[in-house]
């Protein structure tokens, strides 16, 4: 029976060996009772000069064999802890795991002087303060002019849906416009590929003034007819003046994007601290993981040589229990003996010591 309790405490016992050894000792001392009296009424031993052992053969033989059983039993389990053998192998694979963890310690080593010495040049902290005010100033005329989407569309949900996919057009376009014109080689390449975009934007921005403008007309005859006059003719409402405002704030969020947003170098100095900074993390987790694999071989052998002791620790006592039942059935053979002696002697021998049996465990060390 093996019981580990939480705490990693082991004990041993192997209950089915303690009865087999008990029921053994007991036919063997019952033989040896018998062995006596035979001997007592051939007055065996002599009461001068016999040797002991000569009489107790098979007493000898029957504690020996239990002491061979229970070796056999026992050391089928200790086999499974190779005790001081395992020494080697554990420190073997300790230091395998110390050379490893150097090595990739060497490693990280060389990628944190490479993070020290990368400069962002690019305060990444205000990037989303940046791309907040893109948004918002993108999205300023798409949401005022989200009602003259209705001309050409069935109800005001999907007027403001089409007002939403410009909003995104527009964020879209004052992110990448920036990156169009720095595709220029040249000052003159740019200014073309600028004046470029800002013809074909401005015909965009005038077709969606059209629209507001048309929006606006049948709300000015509604309003004429219901009495309270033009509100075109108040305000000489054009789509240029539409263009010129489109214009207007999609020029600040591509200046926005264009001078506080990072570059491509910028971003792929990003790219490269990111990067680095990751095989740093994954560096420290696989340090850390071989340190908890080093820490659970050192908690399993030690644990492995708790268990083995308990086991060598219940060998030994398995085996001075058998020397006790040993021992006492040397005294039930004298006991018999002289009490059914006719010549009522005590043998000289019976004060010798009984052989030695061969036991397993003596010189085992816990």
């Amino acid at each position: 029976m093996n019981t580990i309790t939480k705490n990693r405490v082991y004990s041993y016992q192997d209950l089915k060996l303690d009865k087999h050894i008990l029921k053994a000792s007991t036919k063997a001392e019952y033989e040896a009772k018998l062995d006596g009296m035979f001997a007592a009424q051939r007055l065996v031993p002599a009461p001068i000069g016999d040797k002991f052992f000569s009489l107790i053969g098979s007493t000898i033989g029957a504690f020996n064999e239990m002491l061979a059983y229970a070796n056999k039993a026992i050391q089928g389990t200790i086999n499974g802890y190779q005790g001081v053998n395992d020494q080697q192998v554990v420190e073997d694979q300790k230091k395998k795991i110390d050379a490893r963890i150097n090595i990739i310690n060497e490693e990280a080593g060389f990628k944190r002087t490479d993070l020290t010495r990368l400069v962002l040049t690019y305060p990444w902290q205000w990037r989303k303060y940046v791309l907040a005010a893109i948004i918002g100033i993108s999205g300023v005329e798409a949401v005022l002019a989200a009602k003259s989407f209705q001309l050409f569309v069935s109800n005001l949900m999907m007027s403001l849906l089409v007002a939403l996919l410009v909003w995104a057009a527009l964020v879209t376009v004052a992110h990448i416009l920036p990156k169009t014109i720095r595709m220029g080689r040249t000052i003159t390449q740019r200014l073309l590929i600028g004046l470029a975009c800002l013809v074909i934007l401005s015909l965009v921005f005038y077709i969606l003034g059209e629209f507001r403008v048309e929006y606006l007309s049948q709300v000015d005859e509604f309003a004429e007819a219901s009495g309270a006059g033009s509100i075109n003719g108040i305000l000489g409402i054009s789509p240029i003046s539409f263009m010129v405002l489109n214009l207007f704030f999609l020029s600040v969020s591509t200046l926005l994007s264009f001078f506080y947003l990072p570059n491509r170098e910028q971003r792929q100095e990003k790219e490269a601290w990111d990067q680095l900074t990751e095989d740093v993390d994954t560096m420290e987790r696989k340090i850390e993981k071989l340190r908890l694999e080093k820490q659970s071989i050192e908690d399993e052998f030690n644990f492995s040589q708790e268990k083995r002791a308990s086991i060598v620790a219940y060998a030994k006592y398995t085996e001075a229990w058998i020397k006790t039942l040993y021992e006492k059935s040397i005294h039930t053979f004298q006991k018999e003996n002289m009490l059914k002696r006719k010549d009522k002697q005590i043998p000289d021998c019976f004060e010798q010591d009984p052989p030695d049996l061969n036991y397993f465990y003596n010189n085992i060390n816990l």
